[in-house]
């Protein structure tokens, strides 16, 4: 990428920036990162997220935790990801999600918290999964999950709590 922005390792762009908080990120290069745990935490200026190639990574934790005013995600290559704790929990804004490639993925606890205005998520290929606690804990506006997985799960706790619109849920 001739115009990518090349950011250290282990260093996510509020640390980089310095306390800079971004509206929108720079076209930045992430395809060798294998760990993007945190990369936009706790970021409440940001809103949109430009197409990233995250084909590489196995951590998506907190990857998006509390970005308050995040309104638009774009596909995410997550087929590698094997932790996606937390990684949406507390982005308010958003109301949908592209569809995830899941299918790798063990722990998914809080993934989805508090995703307040969030109404329907896609298909979910959990199906190698094992944790699922508090995964939608606090979705209020959550209408419709067209199908989750949830076969090998060992913990579900909280995993449902507080839902108050939740119509159709296809569980496997």
């Amino acid at each position: 990428h001739a115009n990518a922005r090349f950011f250290p390792k282990n260093v996510s762009i509020p640390d980089y920036m310095n306390g800079f908080r971004l509206i929108t990120i720079p076209n930045i290069d992430l395809s060798t990162r294998t760990s993007l745990s945190s990369f936009f935490y706790n970021d409440a200026s940001l809103r949109r997220i430009p197409e990233i190639d995250t084909s590489s990574c196995t951590d998506f934790s907190s990857l998006f935790y509390n970005c308050t005013n995040l309104t638009k995600v774009p596909n995410l290559n997550t087929s590698n990801g094997i932790n996606f704790g937390a990684m949406f929990q507390g982005c308010v804004e958003l109301k949908e999600i592209p569809e995830l490639d899941l299918s790798s993925g063990t722990y998914f606890g809080s993934m989805f918290k508090a995703c307040g205005s969030l109404k329907r998520l896609g298909a979910l290929n959990t199906n190698s999964g094992t944790m699922f606690n508090s995964m939608f804990l606090d979705c209020k506006q959550l209408e419709f999950i067209d199908d989750i997985e949830t076969e090998s799960g060992t913990d579900f706790q909280y995993m449902f709590q507080n839902f108050l619109l939740l119509y159709a849920l296809i569980l496997h």
